[in-house]
């Protein structure tokens, strides 16, 4: 084979990896249209591996034979080239660690070794299956379920790094990342200063604190979890705009890697709300409830074993991730809940209230309704209050006062005082005067 052959062999894969990451799939309502994304690329992925597998083969001096099946393929690359066998193993075995894919999911068992992955995804029958799938139009296919797009791609990744001259080094996922995030982090025109000037100073305070860190990856993982708070607002743009560029590259490994650096802490455990599973035996995604049965939100656990969050309360848009299922149910707990001091009859009761978020107090008293006016002229209103629990013992008629912490400000206080209109369960609806004022160390 000559070199040329080899180019163009190579400009194929990447031309293919070009059009994988620059034209993903796109989520849709509709099931099919969500399989046929994946099918079309899958199917795109499948022919370009198999092209460059054959090529390695009769360039090694085996022979071509015109068939699908990518097991086989890689079978006999193992006994014609065992160095580059060898590679794509260990490709897909850093792909799968990078994507962290849980193998021992039932579903993703077939990720344990590369050859099993081939049989189980790249098979002569299932290449016929992904062509043809939209005759069919079952979205209830193993295929569907064993696919894992970002895997093919690495795999393409891989074979175009075997395709470069041999006395190349090799690229992992692993290099590539880094490398992404390096360049991201380094901008010349970012770290151009004059001497003596306060951008030196930022400079130097940047490099030094870099070189706290094995990895440029390390350094900015540090960055993320400090929220940019490095003590230099250079230290800070930086980091912060290197962030930016990785979360929405192309390179699904890159964006991947970026998206994993937001993961929460481990979160108190101040209270523990429960969780209703949509399957109480796959337990992947379930709904976070109070003792009340006021739901907060969806946790599901993804292929990666990560619990993304979607908060339900007054906070549109607004999704986080947590390693642990009991952080993901912590979070919802601290995000939309806060505890307050209620006084009935004279008697100070430390409970819990449930609302939205960003607005806490205004939201917890959902459903305000206007009462008119006093004599007085001044407004009369009715809110309600939602409790953490249904055994408030609260009772038509009563006399109360609700203090909570402002989540607006620090050292400020929501106070409520009026009167108890209605009780429905953990619902509580008060008629009287709301104001905000400083925290004082009272007992109620």
């Amino acid at each position: 084979m000559t070199d040329i052959q080899r180019r163009i062999v190579k400009h194929s894969v990447d031309d293919v990896i070009c059009i994988l990451e620059n034209v993903p799939v796109r989520r849709d309502m509709i099931p099919e249209i969500n399989a046929l994304q994946v099918m079309n690329r899958a199917s795109m992925a499948h022919l370009s591996i198999e092209r460059a597998i054959k090529f390695l083969i009769t360039e090694a001096g085996g022979v071509f034979l015109e068939e699908h099946d990518l097991r086989d393929r890689y079978r006999e690359l193992l006994q014609h080239d065992p160095a580059s066998s060898k590679f794509l193993e260990e490709s897909f075995e850093a792909a799968v660690h990078h994507f962290r894919y849980n193998y021992n999911l039932t579903d993703l068992k077939h990720l344990k070794n590369l050859e099993r992955y081939l049989e189980v995804t790249g098979s002569a029958k299932i290449f016929q299956a992904i062509r043809y799938w939209e005759l069919k139009q079952l979205t209830d296919e193993a295929v569907l379920r064993h696919l894992c797009l970002p895997i093919h791609v690495e795999l393409l990744y891989a074979l175009s790094e075997l395709l470069l001259p041999q006395d190349l080094p090799k690229q992992i996922v692993a290099d590539r990342v880094e490398e992404a995030v390096g360049r991201a982090m380094w901008q010349f025109q970012d770290l151009a200063y004059g001497p003596g000037t306060p951008k030196e100073r930022s400079v130097n305070a940047y490099i030094e604190w870099r070189q706290g860190f094995n990895t440029w990856s390390e350094a900015l993982a540090d960055a993320v979890r400090k929220g940019f708070n490095l003590g230099d607002d250079l230290m800070a743009d930086i980091t912060r705009n290197a962030y930016r560029t990785l979360i929405s590259s192309s390179d699904l490994a890159v964006s991947y890697f970026a998206s994993t650096l937001d993961v929460l802490p481990k979160q108190p455990r101040d209270v523990m709300p429960c969780v209703e599973w949509a399957n109480p035996d796959e337990q992947r995604i379930g709904a976070v409830k109070t003792p009340a049965g006021t739901i907060l939100g969806l946790i599901e656990r993804s292929h990666d074993n990560l619990w993304h969050i979607t908060p339900l309360l007054g906070v549109n848009g607004v999704s986080s991730k947590a390693t642990k299922r009991t952080d993901a149910q912590c979070y919802l707990a601290e995000l939309l809940t806060r505890p307050a001091v209620v006084t009935v009859a004279g008697k100070h009761r430390s409970m819990r209230l449930v609302g939205e978020a960003y607005n806490f107090f205004v939201v917890n008293y959902d459903g305000i309704i206007r009462q008119g006016e006093n004599a007085d002229g001044s407004e009369h209103w009715t809110h309600k209050l939602a409790f953490w629990d249904a055994d408030h013992s609260i009772e038509v008629n009563q006399t109360i006062r609700v203090k909570v912490p402002s989540s607006r400000i620090e050292g400020l206080v929501d106070l409520f005082e009026g009167t108890v209109t209605k009780v429905e369960g953990h619902e509580v609806y008060l008629s009287g005067s709301h104001v905000v004022d400083k925290e004082r160390k009272d007992s109620g």
